[in-house]
């Protein structure tokens, strides 16, 4: 801020006029360019968390498959063990 109030005191313009129009440093054609590949970039980002969500949902389908097999092989033997409970009690059978 000091040095602005010197400036000021002095009479020395620093602030563009408000009609100030400064020329482009890039062409239209060079901006283009930026532009496609910020586009680029973007999309492959949304690409890339497109996949990472895919693999991270098959995981998940895995282990719920994992589970239900755990489970149906669970009933399975309880199943068994009381068959043979009950032929153990009742042998007449």
């Amino acid at each position: 801020m000091a040095s602005i109030n010197r400036l000021q005191e002095s009479g020395v313009k620093f602030r563009r006029p408000e009609d100030y129009y400064a020329e482009m440093c890039k062409t239209d054609k060079h901006m283009s360019k930026v532009k496609d590949k910020l586009i680029h970039d973007k999309k492959s980002i949304v690409e890339a968390e497109q996949r990472r969500k895919q693999r991270d949902a098959k995981k998940f389908g895995k282990q719920v498959k994992q589970t239900r097999r755990a489970v149906l092989f669970f009933v399975f033997l309880c199943d068994i063990f009381s068959m043979c409970f009950m032929l153990l009690l009742d042998p007449a059978r």
